[in-house]
């Protein structure tokens, strides 16, 4: 059920894995940012010179000071970055 990855700067339906690779996260999956505390949702997955790059929603993975947490979403909204799967891990809570 893989989908091949569309032509370079277009995105993948949503869902869709990269294919061919050992681990890779879909749209909607939770990942971790390797070296780092934080971490995202997929939102989508894009082929930027030939390889997959990971839209993410990122945040922070605990909530340690929830307050803190909510700041942060409702001062600076919604924070999207791009990264490629070796700067990904799975995400287990």
């Amino acid at each position: 059920m893989g989908a091949t990855l569309a032509a370079e700067g277009e995105q993948t339906r949503r869902g869709d894995a990269t294919p061919g690779l050992p681990w890779s996260p879909r749209a909607g999956d939770r990942v971790r940012i390797k070296g780092s505390h934080s971490g995202g949702v997929v939102q989508t997955i894009e082929t930027r010179g030939g390889r997959a790059c990971f839209i993410l929603s990122v945040g922070p993975l605990s909530a340690a000071d929830p307050v803190a947490v909510f700041r942060l979403r409702t001062t600076v909204g919604p924070i999207r970055a791009a990264h490629t799967l070796d700067e990904l891990e799975p995400y287990h809570p």
